[in-house]
This record gives structure tokens, C-alpha cells and sequence, in this order.
């Protein structure tokens, strides 16, 4: 304790040692997760990420905490932004998916999340990918490696059914 009797450390430990049930201070969970203090503010006020360990401090507001599940969310969207993809964008892609999907209470922390900087897209069911910023319109994955691969075989068992000089002629006319 501090001479104000606050928590000296930013890291408080519920159970021998273990981060699973660690409490971090904002402080702390800004230095972890690369999250500025104000953005934690900004997150946890427009829901988009909120601490799941927060509780009414004095008369001036509440004292925000967060577990590692937290971290992890924070994580997953500092990467989302630091990818070109805006808050606003991220913040629709969670309405969407807390909407259609409300089993999931919070998707930063539970589901496969990618971005290519413009939109958002989750990993749903057996490999089914979709953008959460087009109404869950799927999307096309395609294994480039296998396609190649099956190509290069297919090239080497099929003898080709031209020559080179009927190619040339082809090609000369």
C-alpha cells in the first residue's frame, strides 16, 4: 500500500500466482494490451470493450479492473486498429455479431476474428467465413497451396495435348 492506502502494484494476484485470475488496474492493462488510458476510457463508456471486474469506486465515477479475458479483447482490438480497420467499423462489426449471434456475449474474447483493414470478418461453424460489416455476407476462402499443388500434379500426370510447333502456329496467326 501506498501512503494514500491505494494498491501499490497494477497487477493484483486472487490466487497463488496465477494470471488466468489476476486483477490489472487500468494502468496495467493499458501497458499490457498497448491500449492508451483515455482509449480504455472511451471503450468501456461506448461498450465496446468493457471490464469485466469494474465496480463503483467513491463519488467520482467507478474504478475500472480487468481480467485476463479483458486483456485479451484489448489485445484483439488494438491489432484490429493498429490493421487499418476504424473503431466505428469494429464497433458495427460487434453490434452484428452480438445481434446475430447472441450466444456470443463477447466476441473480441470468443470467436476467430480477422481483418484485411476494411472490414471485419468471423470465423462461424466449420471453416464459414463472414463479413460482419455486409450483413454476414459469406466469404470465399479459397486454399491457394492445395489448388497449386493439385495443379502441379495434374500438369505432370497429363501429357499436353499440343506441341510446341502448333503453339508457335497459333500464336504466328
Amino acid at each position: 500500500m501506498d501512503d494514500c492506502g491505494r494498491q501499490s502494484s497494477s497487477v493484483l494476484k486472487t490466487s497463488k500466482g496465477s494470471m488466468m485470475r489476476a486483477i490489472w488496474t487500468t494502468r496495467a492493462a493499458s501497458q499490457v494490451s498497448g491500449a492508451s488510458l483515455r482509449q480504455l476510457q472511451y471503450w468501456d463508456e461506448t461498450d465496446v470493450v468493457q471490464p469485466s471486474l469494474s465496480r463503483p469506486a467513491s463519488d467520482t465515477g467507478h474504478l475500472r479492473l480487468y481480467g485476463f479475458q479483458d486483456l485479451v479483447e484489448l489485445r484483439v482490438l488494438v491489432a484490429m486498429r493498429k490493421d487499418g480497420l476504424s473503431l466505428q467499423r469494429i464497433r458495427r462489426g460487434l453490434i452484428y455479431l452480438r445481434f446475430r449471434m447472441p450466444s456470443v456475449g463477447r466476441p473480441l474474447r470468443e470467436m476467430v476474428l480477422q481483418t484485411d483493414g476494411q472490414s471485419m470478418f468471423a470465423l462461424v461453424g466449420e471453416g464459414d467465413v463472414i463479413d460482419t460489416l455486409s450483413n454476414g455476407q459469406h466469404v470465399c476462402t479459397v486454399a491457394f497451396g492445395r489448388i497449386i499443388d493439385e495443379l502441379q500434379t495434374s500438369i505432370k500426370i497429363t501429357p499436353p495435348d499440343v506441341t510446341d510447333s502448333e503453339i508457335r502456329g497459333a500464336i504466328a496467326s
